[in-house]
């Protein structure tokens, strides 16, 4: 037995397994004598076909019994002994000579070794919050303004700002097949490619355009296609928003616009503060990085990016909204961005953990069980099968909580200053 490490990039590694036939021609052979007892042959009784007849007959299935049942096991028990791979190791070739021997070679990713420091006692600088409590307050009036707005269905030309109901149905131009009719409520706007096209149309009125969606648009049966797009204008509704006034409030459960600002203001306190945490956590994070180089194996980050997409996504179908191509690929590269850091942040506090020798023991997670079963309201019976169907298992659980204890250990240690944000002063020309 051969095996070879080839180094492809700083995470990536190609391992090759090379087997003499002494060392897979007993498995073979005993996978051939099963084929023998139990394959059918024309002109021969059950298990009677001589045995080269078999072999010659089914040594495709014999040879890709004998790669998944004793091949690839020895593969991953091989990279294993070798290797910590951070996903399950893909089979990119492999070549079977019964005389000459077996090669397989598969590629997976590990976290390289590497070392963290700059972690204690770190300098953060935040910006002082510029929104006080009352733009806070004013700002989430607003969009209680729109949130309870009122439309009225009308008969004109659609403007920005209004409610358009389409009904759009997508057809592939070679195949001329089309997929399922949707509906979907958008805004008219500028800033969207459908949001702009819908603009100066009319209830009833039909248009078409073609569209090819981007490679990694979350819609697989979308992703790199191109379609045609056939859209109806069904409704158009302008827009009515509320009055702020104790009428406004009254509708929102309170007794006047006054108890509805004083309870605003409690939530904009709160707010204030978390923001806050969050800005010093997130710079503490930043600094991190920025002192270290953290690796980002491609698979991890990759699965990231799915989850974000799809967590995005998500969100636009709750809405009941289309993601646009255009939209999609502004979107899509941040994501990506954002992907590669949270992986990158994971892994460096992890590491840290290991350093400072923190962990996380059986009772810390029961009480995590019970604060998210409060906060839900539910048993911690249902939350445990809550976190079963969502994927995530005690160990992530664990690691979860790991990350949370390590990134607070290092703000606590940290010393925060808050500064006023630097206003741009322009030169006079003399």
């Amino acid at each position: 037995m051969q095996v070879n490490i080839e180094e492809i990039s700083a995470t990536k590694r190609r391992f090759t397994l090379e087997l003499a036939p002494e060392e897979f021609l007993d498995d073979y052979n005993r996978i051939l004598r099963i084929y023998a007892r139990t394959a059918r042959v024309p002109g021969f009784r059950a298990g009677k076909a001589p045995i080269g007849m078999i072999e010659k007959l089914y040594k495709e299935d014999i040879i890709e019994h004998l790669l998944d049942k004793h091949l690839l096991p020895k593969l991953r028990e091989e990279i294993d002994r070798k290797a910590k791979p951070v996903r399950t190791p893909v089979l990119v070739d492999w070549k079977f000579d019964k005389d000459k021997g077996v090669k397989l070679v598969a590629e997976y990713e590990e976290i390289p070794e590497f070392d963290i420091d700059n972690y204690k006692n770190m300098k953060i600088e935040i910006l002082k919050e510029k929104l006080t409590e009352d733009e806070i307050v004013e700002k989430t009036i607003e969009d209680l303004r729109h949130q309870n707005a009122l439309s009225q269905k009308v008969d004109r030309e659609v403007k920005p700002g209004d409610q358009v109901l389409i009904r759009i149905q997508l057809v592939d131009p070679e195949t001329k097949r089309r997929l399922p009719e949707e509906k979907f409520l958008i805004v008219a706007s500028e800033e969207g490619d459908l949001e702009r096209r819908v603009l100066g149309r009319k209830p009833g009125e039909k248009f078409s355009y073609e569209d090819t969606y981007p490679e990694d648009f979350p819609s697989r049966r979308l992703a790199g296609k191109k379609f045609i797009h056939e859209v109806e204008i069904i409704e158009v509704r302008e827009v009515k928003i509320p009055e702020v006034d104790d009428d406004f409030a009254k509708n929102l459960g309170f007794e006047n616009l006054e108890k509805l600002k004083e309870h605003l203001r409690n939530i904009a306190r709160q707010e204030l503060e978390k923001r806050r945490e969050e800005s010093i956590r997130s710079k503490a994070l930043d600094l991190i990085l920025e002192k270290n180089e953290v690796p980002a194996p491609e698979v991890l980050v990759e699965e990231a990016y799915r989850n974000l997409a799809s967590a995005v996504l998500w969100e636009f179908t709750r809405k009941g909204q289309r993601v646009s191509r255009e939209k999609w690929e502004e979107i899509s590269k941040q994501l990506k961005k954002d992907a590669e850091k949270r992986v990158k942040e994971r892994l460096a506090l992890l590491k840290i953990a290991e350093k400072e020798g923190l962990n996380v023991d059986k009772n810390e997670i029961k009480e995590e069980i019970k604060r998210m079963a409060q906060s839900r309201g539910i048993t911690q019976k249902e939350m445990r099968v809550q976190l079963e169907r969502d994927g995530t298992g005690e160990e992530e659980l664990r690691e979860n909580l790991l990350i949370r204890k390590t990134l607070n250990m290092v703000v606590e240690n940290a010393i925060i200053k808050e500064k006023e944000e630097e206003k741009s002063r322009k030169k006079e020309k003399k």
